[in-house]
């Protein structure tokens, strides 16, 4: 498994190594949230916004599941999402509440794609734009840094806004749920 350089050194959702999740405790999660589009957003709610509000993210991952699970590959539930798992030291993706990940992601990404799900609850039409498409392009700046020009980027992955927010959504979600205890997958 690559690393990149001095660990634990945060360096993207690539699967590489990477700063210590937070803990999953209530005094972790994010208490700013109130209302119907809090990290405790219940799954009828989630759904409803996700079928209506952000229903075009919801549509490009709903076309990109099914031609996964024509790939072969079985997803499977995690908090209010389904979850695929392919490939390997991507790090991950998500689509509405659609979330792709490669096979050994840290429970920092699964927790940070699920966060995007509720943002795309909150943000809706304005998801792909404010959200998904910088996300992108930092993302893919970033690997350029790390593996082209062989250097850490000066900011952390959660520096800007819409990282930040995903990463304090989903580990509020979790930490606020009596989901199964998640586990790191064992390499």
């Amino acid at each position: 498994m690559r690393t990149c350089p001095d660990p634990p050194v945060f360096c993207g959702m690539s699967g590489r190594t990477e700063a210590p999740a937070p803990p999953h405790t209530p005094a972790a999660a994010d208490t700013r949230d109130a209302g119907p589009l809090a990290a405790d957003i219940s799954r009828g709610v989630f759904w409803l916004l996700s079928l209506t509000w952000g229903l075009p993210m919801t549509l490009a991952g709903s076309l990109t599941a099914a031609v996964i699970r024509l790939m072969g590959v079985r997803p499977h539930r995690e908090g209010y999402c389904f979850y695929f798992a392919l490939g390997e030291h991507w790090g991950g993706l998500s689509m509405g509440p659609f979330i792709f990940t490669d096979r050994s992601p840290t429970l920092r990404i699964r927790d940070h794609e699920h966060g995007h799900s509720i943002q795309n609850c909150r943000l809706g039409l304005l998801m792909p734009f404010a959200v998904n498409i910088p996300s992108a392009a930092r993302y893919w700046y970033r690997e350029f840094l790390i593996r082209v020009r062989k250097r850490r980027p000066k900011r952390g992955y959660d520096d800007i806004w819409f990282e930040r927010r995903a990463t304090e959504l989903g580990t509020a979600f979790f930490s606020r749920r009596d989901f199964p205890k998640k586990q790191e997958p064992t390499q």
